[in-house]
């Protein structure tokens, strides 16, 4: 056990803690911050940028329908893209090919629906087929921060169970940001690549918590003034090898 955290990616300390070797993509590296993410788009006028629909609706003349980016959108399949690389560089009998956020989302969008849902949700079961199925997703838990203390303490062991085992984590976070006298619930994917402690090591593909560690049942705030915040854990997405 850990008793120390230093959250420096670097340090004897992380070794000590078990972190996984992993790359560390962001959404905004200029290679793919701007890409075309798939299945969602903002429409706008001259004066008003409105909330995302199906980039396939037919909108009103004179009303301008965008595309997101990969930095605007793209966390969930930032953290999937290096969860694959840390199979492939540590695997290397599967056979997998390394992969980036750009190759990751070209790939999911020429799978369809298979890839991307409808509004652009990253379809986990779709690490299968890329992987030409050496590695398969595991079934999906969802909690909140109201779940009963066992159903979480259950949910969040299956995390340690997974990094001890090797397996990094996607971890879905609630993230609640306040603007204009109104609250929006949204949420934000990080990939647990270690543990210290009762914390996770993360990799952050928005770097919105700013660190690399996480408290799964702590609630961050991300800026005093406004209100965002950003936590608990609310959803689990993990992953094995076929062959164990």
């Amino acid at each position: 056990t850990c008793r120390d955290c230093d959250a420096s990616a670097s340090t004897v300390t992380f070794t000590c803690c078990g972190k996984l070797p992993n790359d560390d993509f962001k959404q905004s590296s200029s290679t793919w911050a701007r890409e075309s993410y798939d299945g969602i788009c903002y429409v706008s006028t001259a004066t008003a940028r409105s909330r995302a629909y199906n980039c396939k609706t037919t909108v009103m003349p004179g009303v301008a329908m965008s595309s997101f980016t990969i930095q605007q959108k793209g966390c969930a399949m930032t953290a999937m893209a290096t969860a694959i690389n840390y199979y492939a560089n540590t695997y290397p009998d599967l056979g997998l090919s390394t992969t980036t956020p750009a190759d990751l989302n070209g790939k999911l969008k020429k799978l369809g629906r298979e890839g991307y849902d409808l509004m652009g949700e990253t379809k986990f079961t779709a690490i299968k087929i890329i992987s030409n199925a050496q590695i398969v997703n595991d079934p999906s838990i969802n909690i909140s921060s109201s779940s009963p203390l066992n159903a979480r303490n259950v949910a969040l062991e299956s995390v340690r169970s997974n990094l001890k085992n090797g397996n990094p984590v996607i971890i879905k976070l609630q993230h609640v940001t306040k603007r204009n006298n109104k609250t929006s619930f949204g949420t934000h994917f990080v990939l647990a690549i270690g543990l210290c402690e009762n914390k996770y090591i993360i990799s952050d593909p928005g770097n919105v918590l700013q660190t690399t560690l996480l408290d799964p049942n702590e609630t961050v705030v991300l800026n005093s003034t406004t209100g965002n915040t950003i936590g608990p854990v609310i959803g689990i997405r993990s992953f094995h090898k076929e062959r164990q």
